[in-house]
């Protein structure tokens, strides 16, 4: 009986410190040792209060529990009393309608014991929910969702274990968060938010620093499917394991400025379906079919082992300093698609990628870092791959750091720049199908890489131009001027050569700007003087290749 009075004493306490009644009442608690007087109790209470339910609670829960009344607790004394569904029976236990707005539940065990209908349901119009330190089991194979929001404004999910049931959005979902959880699945993602119904999105919606058990789908498949595309979406701080093969870890589908920062995931043995993280097209109008990619947002600072990040049909989004470690003939990092909706402005920088076992192989056609244009009216355009350090398995492997792979569309205006290639048979390699194909390549280093650069495939152009805005001025005589440095390669022929500048220099004599040459081929001297404002007369050994540096205004 003491520890009773000390709970409803706390409770109590909880009640007034967390603001749970703004107006000053004084709300009714009341202590429950029988599962089936609960819905009752919480008819009776008509302005809000807490029913405590007792460690020692006995009977089952034969009907639904509805909370058709505002600010209702219901606090268990401990996860030891338990709130069991009838076996196999098929009614959902809590429905929260839109007049239970503030409705808490903390601290029960939840066991659906099998049946059909949802632990936890809470209609459209309810707000202000908090579904905390819960345990929740049972739900069964032929019901997904242990919590479901149908257009909740509004709520917090923290602190729950949940076992075979998902955390489920839709409708016109917004502000909700889903926190600290440990989530097990082996049929459906662990967390999911969908836009299903044109006209309703789910929104400002953040899943962060929960443990989740995945087999089957995803960890969190956040999307539209038929409905708006949702916005403002955080996805952080998350473990992601897989328990057996599934289609990956994090999954956006035509989300606008998603983020997906500091998770990791982790395939263990399993096989990876489709990504560990996923930016990809989804259904944004059910009547017409039509679908649309994801737009804007960052992927950032996860670390990911035996999975791959894939850009699918998606734009303007930022992949930076993530540590990908894959193998088994896998891609670290995908963008592109075969749906003509288009991949463009994609920025991929400062991420580290090992291949623990052969990744795939540019002989078949990909890369560890794959672009593709795969429809005619695909575009796979203005991506740029900069400081990467990209780790093969060994040149025998036949992997290419980058590969650019037009199948049937567009490809213009790429660029691969200043990454680091280690350990590979092919730094990059664009080959070409489709439409002409254009790429601009500098600064990048190769070591243990048999080929550096290989020779592009058909209409495809290669320059290695570096941009006005990454060159550091010099001093001339004391002033400071606007220069430009210029950077190729040349083959000599019989020992010369004139090489023909990409831009012309201010040219009067061969003292107006300066380059200088490196034989590549061998420890030989050469000479490379300025012969015009766009070209440059070269000297060397055989047929050797020399690297060229002008630099002038």
């Amino acid at each position: 009986m003491k520890s009773l009075f000390l709970f409803v004493s706390i409770i109590l306490m909880e009640a007034i410190m967390v603001g749970q009644n703004p107006t000053g009442a004084i709300y009714a608690i009341t202590s429950e040792t029988n599962i089936t007087n609960i819905a009752s109790d919480v008819a009776a209470m008509t302005s809000g209060g807490t029913v405590i339910v007792a460690s020692s609670t006995i009977g089952t829960l034969a009907a639904t529990i509805t909370v058709s009344n505002p600010n209702i607790t219901i606090a268990c004394q401990s996860t030891s009393a338990t709130i069991a569904r009838a076996s196999s029976q098929s009614f959902n236990m809590f429905h929260v309608t839109s007049a239970g707005t503030g409705f808490t539940l903390k601290g029960c065990n939840l066991n659906a014991n099998a049946g059909t209908g949802i632990p936890i349901l809470l209609d459209s119009g309810t707000s202000n929910a908090t579904i905390l330190n819960n345990v929740i089991s049972g739900t069964g194979s032929t019901n997904s969702s242990a919590i479901q929001f149908n257009g909740t404004a509004v709520a917090l999910v923290e602190g729950n274990t949940i076992t075979n049931g998902v955390v489920y959005g839709q409708g016109n979902t917004t502000d909700v968060r889903v926190i600290a959880n440990d989530i097990t699945n082996t049929a459906f993602s662990n967390v999911e938010f969908h836009s299903t119904t044109s006209g309703q999105t789910v929104k400002r919606i953040t899943v962060s620093d929960n443990h989740l058990h995945t087999q089957g789908v995803f960890c969190v498949e956040i999307g539209s499917f038929g409905g708006g595309q949702p916005t403002d979406v955080m996805v952080s701080g998350n473990e992601c394991d897989m328990i057996g093969a599934g289609t990956g870890g994090y999954s956006f589908g035509a989300v606008i400025g998603g983020a997906v920062i500091g998770n990791t995931f982790n395939a263990g043995s399993q096989t990876v379906g489709i990504a560990a993280i996923e930016y990809a097209p989804s259904l944004v109008n059910a009547s017409s079919g039509t679908q649309t990619g994801c737009s804007g947002g960052t992927v950032s600072g996860n670390t990911i082992t035996g999975g791959d990040i894939t850009l699918n049909e998606s734009s303007n989004v930022t992949v930076t300093t993530n540590t990908i470690s894959i193998g088994n003939g896998l891609e670290a990092i995908y963008v592109g698609g075969s749906a003509g909706l288009s991949s463009n402005n994609n920025n991929i920088t400062n991420n580290t990628i090992f291949c623990t076992a052969a990744c795939s192989a540019a002989i078949g056609g990909h890369g560890i870092i794959w672009m593709q244009a795969n429809n005619a009216s695909e575009q796979v355009s203005n991506n740029v791959v900069a400081q990467n350090v990209i780790i093969g398995s060994g040149v025998g492997n036949s992997e290419a750091g980058v590969y650019g792979e037009d199948d049937s569309g567009a490809m213009t205006g790429n660029q691969v720049t200043m990454n680091q290639f280690l350990s590979m048979l092919i730094g990059y390699w664009f080959n070409n199908a489709g439409a002409a194909s254009t790429l601009n390549a500098y600064g990048n280093t190769f070591t243990t890489v048999t080929t550096g650069e290989h020779a592009p495939g058909t209409n495809v152009a290669i320059s290695h131009l570096i941009p006005q805005s990454t060159v550091v001025s010099v001093y001339e005589a004391g002033v400071l001027t606007a220069d430009s440095i210029y950077t190729n390669k040349q083959a000599l022929t019989t020992g010369a050569a004139t090489h023909t500048l990409a831009n012309s220099f201010t040219y009067t004599s061969s003292a107006t700007f300066g380059c200088t040459c490196t034989d590549q081929t061998a420890a030989a001297a050469c000479k490379a003087v300025p012969a015009s404002a766009t070209t440059v007369t070269l000297t060397g050994t055989g047929s050797d290749t020399l690297w060229l540096s002008c630099s002038g205004h």
